[in-house]
């Protein structure tokens, strides 16, 4: 009798892990969305080594891919040849398409720059432990507070 328990806690496990492993190697999904700022805090402007050093707390909406909120601190640092190098972390709240409707909270990070015509590139990335393993790209202008974003993932 216990060994036929065994048998069968042996077997549920061994599933388990079929399962995980499966969804471990599936291939990562792709996808694109719309960024909005919706609210901006200037925190502190600073000057060093001849640059201008901003810090800011934003709020976004994001819509596509990932659909949700974005609560964003950021160091944005304005050099004397007018780039802007920024680097922030954000707080993400919602859902990723394909990966269910439940929502998840995780913290991606953000490195990019500004360039003097007002381009904006930047490359983020999920940290350690995140339920949702999010690696991405931002494009836009300082023209529009709506940037895009191109993502892979892995629910």
């Amino acid at each position: 009798m216990a060994t036929g328990r065994f048998v069968t806690l042996v077997a549920a496990v061994a599933g388990t892990l079929a399962l995980a492993a499966s969804a471990a190697a599936s291939p990562p999904l792709h996808g694109t969305g719309a960024s909005t700022q919706t609210s901006s805090t200037t925190v502190s402007v600073r000057q060093a080594d001849g640059n201008l050093i901003i810090e800011q707390l934003n709020t976004r909406v994001d819509v596509g891919a990932f659909t949700g909120t974005v609560d964003e601190h950021e160091w944005l640092v304005v050099h004397p040849n007018g780039l802007v190098t920024l680097h922030a972390e954000a707080t993400l709240n919602g859902t990723y398409a394909g990966c269910g409707p439940t929502p998840v909270t995780q913290v991606i990070r953000l490195a990019g720059q500004v360039s003097p015509t007002g381009d904006i590139s930047a490359n983020f990335a999920t940290v350690d432990g995140a339920p949702v393993v999010v690696q991405g790209t931002v494009s836009g202008t300082t023209a529009s507070n709506t940037a895009n974003f191109e993502i892979t993932y892995h629910c």
